[in-house]
């Protein structure tokens, strides 16, 4: 199943909010929206990060008032799997055929998801990390230990793809799995707090 983890923001979108105050026609409400959303667009235009989907329906009047673009174009990615990654071992290298039956490493879902993404913002990074290693711990030491070594790798990142669990195939692997994911999640989100986690 696919999740998207970020910070929950409470609050209508602007286009619901803009409704629903030009229903009641409360220029006062729609003059404070019209400076926060000037705000907005000034901050997203010195970003040096596309958006790349902005409308009312993709921005947040928080309850507090403020407004948030729900970003959709990222600019740092970390994907993090090995049926998704072909051509990478677990150390990162280049390692053998496997993954989703890609015929090259360029072929593989993460080549074609990094494609994607740049052809929406060309300036997007981009990295694979192998991971069957913490997939295939069989006690939270080593699980722990993959999550130490690799906690670098997880910093300044807005988007985070996980495809993992494959690995964990039997009694021991699938406890440990089980009890080692929500501590990288943790880790990933101390690492970079906007991120997206799917």
């Amino acid at each position: 199943v696919d999740t998207v983890l970020g910070d929950w923001i409470e609050g209508s979108t602007l286009h619901e909010t803009v409704a629903q105050a030009a229903a009641l026609r409360d220029r006062e409400s729609l003059q404070i929206l019209v400076r926060l959303f000037d705000r907005l667009a000034l901050a997203l235009v010195t970003d040096d990060r596309a958006h790349g989907d902005l409308k009312p329906e993709n921005i947040i009047v928080g309850d507090d008032g403020t407004l948030h673009a729900i970003p959709h174009t990222p600019s740092n990615v970390l994907m993090l799997g090995n049926s998704i990654t072909l051509g990478l071992d677990t150390n990162n290298g280049h390692g053998g055929a496997f993954g989703l039956c890609a015929s090259t490493p360029d072929n593989d879902w993460c080549n074609q998801a990094i494609k994607a993404i740049r052809a929406k913002n060309p300036r997007a990074k981009a990295d694979k990390l192998h991971c069957a290693a913490f997939e295939q711990a069989e006690s939270a030491d080593a699980s722990d230990k993959w999550i130490e070594d690799n906690k670098a790798r997880f910093a300044g990142r807005d988007l985070i793809v996980l495809q993992i669990g494959d690995n964990a195939n039997n009694a021991t692997r699938r406890t440990v799995f089980a009890a080692g994911l929500p501590r990288l999640v943790r880790a990933m989100r101390a690492a970079s707090p906007g991120a997206r986690i799917i």
